[in-house]
């Protein structure tokens, strides 16, 4: 937590930035079947919103780092719900 405390002392937006991108890349990439949809999302969204939730008092700059995640992980999950729903009446 030594990191968050230095993170909110720097306050820049900059450095926010980056470290949402190497959070949401150190997630690697995903395999499923065709019809799976976005539970693995599901889950990041789920991971990164107890993270959120735990920061908010006392590092509130990176807590919305971790919010922002969850957001747009649970927007994937939507779009993975979708190509599912799409690969299952094409089938």
């Amino acid at each position: 937590m030594v990191l968050f405390g230095l993170m909110e002392e720097l306050d820049s937006e900059s450095l926010f930035h980056n470290y949402s991108i190497g959070m949401f890349n150190k997630r690697g990439f995903t395999s499923r079947g065709g019809y799976d949809g976005g539970d693995i999302e599901r889950n990041n969204a789920e991971y990164f919103m107890e993270l959120s939730k735990k920061c908010q008092l006392l590092y509130p700059h990176v807590a919305k780092v971790f919010e922002d995640l969850s957001l747009q992980y649970q927007s994937m999950a939507k779009e993975m719900d979708d190509q599912a729903a799409i690969a299952k009446l094409d089938y």
